[in-house]
């Protein structure tokens, strides 16, 4: 049980804590895993001289029991100052996570990337010129097959990053709550990987939900090919889902429904046969979407995933999106999705 619960709003500049803001109502956080930028914020605060809005970044800190657990770093995108009938000064304020300093930087020119270049070192090239220090990565020995100019001058650095870590199957870049960048393989919600555990006894308050799946015109074969020309030949790989148990595949519907997919650029044959094999998966499940709220709880960051036990929900999910108000007495809203294989 939480005895006590308060929220602190830090300035950061720098990385270093500056002054902290009072909020004039309960601002809220909300988190989209498939938005370009992930994680937002809005409230109304009093003003601070101390503050450069246009520099200064706002780290909100839930503190629970005493303990403080960061909600994330964001980045004010604009600001407005109000004054109202009784003369009292305010501020109101949008943010967002730091992809949006991401999709702020743009390339000067055409990007070149040399052959042999590791993925994740592109990326650090980029990260680093957009003054992202913090960045917790896991290694990947990928290295790009051809020279790369594929990126024009005003492409984002958001845009060829996210390109990169997708021709390496990673997951698109997201910021914890710390205001770190993460660079990680595609997650797979497991029993192994559990983040948060939610049932009627552990802070689950009440629920909704709702299941959907579209499924008719699924294909069941899947042709991914690269025919960039400074590679010696074109490459092609090919992944049939010809699976008994699966209602989808090549066996139960008596059919080959064939997907062709072109892909610019990817690491090696190798990567080429997990895209399609990816592909493959990724078309046999269909997707169970649940709402659930509960506390304020700390430590949500992008992609979580989270365990659900209830006599109708059970099960592992991965968090698509969450909702908080950072104000005491206030509810979660989370919303889970469950892949369900056809």
């Amino acid at each position: 049980m939480i005895s006590s619960y308060g929220v602190r709003f830090y300035v950061l500049r720098n990385g270093a804590r500056l002054t902290t803001l009072s909020a004039m109502s309960a601002p809220s956080v909300d988190c989209s895993a498939d938005a370009e930028i992930n994680v937002s914020m809005a409230g109304i605060f009093a003003p601070s001289p101390l503050v450069n809005w246009l520099t200064d970044e706002i780290q909100p800190v839930q503190v629970i029991d005493g303990v403080e657990h960061p909600v994330g770093v964001l980045v004010p995108v604009s600001y407005l100052d109000t004054v109202d009938a009784n003369g009292a000064k305010a501020v109101q304020i949008e943010a967002y996570d730091r992809c949006y300093i991401l999709k702020q930087a743009k390339l000067e020119a055409r990007l070149h990337l040399a052959a042999g270049t590791l993925y994740l070192d592109a990326v650090m090239q980029l990260l680093t010129a957009a003054g992202i220090a913090l960045v917790l990565q896991t290694p990947s020995s990928l290295t790009l097959a051809t020279d790369r100019e594929d990126w024009a001058a005003g492409t984002s650095y958001l845009t060829v990053i996210n390109t990169l870590l997708q021709e390496i199957n990673y997951d698109r870049i997201s910021f914890d709550t710390s205001g770190a960048a993460v660079l990680r393989p595609a997650k797979v919600p497991s029993a192994s990987n559990i983040d948060h555990e939610y049932s009627q006894g552990l802070r689950l308050l009440s629920r909704q939900a709702s299941r959907e799946t579209d499924a008719f015109d699924a294909p069941n074969v899947f042709v991914a090919i690269c025919s960039n020309p400074d590679f010696d030949a074109p490459m092609s790989a090919t992944s049939v889902n010809d699976s008994p148990s699966s209602a989808l595949s090549t066996v139960s519907r008596g059919r080959r429904i064939v997907s062709v997919t072109n892909v610019d650029n990817i690491p090696d044959q190798k990567s080429l046969q997990d895209y399609a094999d990816r592909l493959k998966m990724d078309s046999m499940l269909s997707t169970e979407t649940i709402t659930v709220y509960t506390a304020n709880v700390p430590g949500h960051s992008v992609r979580d995933t989270v365990a659900l036990w209830h006599p109708e929900l059970s099960g592992i999910y991965q968090e698509i999106g969450w909702s908080l108000v950072l104000s005491e007495g206030q509810r979660m809203l989370h919303t889970l999705r469950k892949e369900v294989v056809l």
